[in-house]
């Protein structure tokens, strides 16, 4: 996923985009407004798994 993104052409002018952590959402009355934000359930995901490695290698 990450690396879908920081690959994709609609990331690629957007500060950070490159990282693939953003995600991309549509704001206004009829959702034409495009907004790019941090993707914190993925954020949260790889903080888990992260968490899981060190307690894993401290036994």
């Amino acid at each position: 996923m990450i690396d879908v993104r920081a690959a994709s052409p609609d990331f690629a002018g957007v500060p950070g985009g490159t990282t693939g952590l953003l995600c991309k959402d549509y704001k206004g009355k009829v959702a034409d407004t495009v907004v790019f934000k941090v993707d914190t359930g993925l954020l949260a995901e790889l903080r888990s798994r992260e968490r899981q490695a060190v307690c894993a290698s401290a036994r």
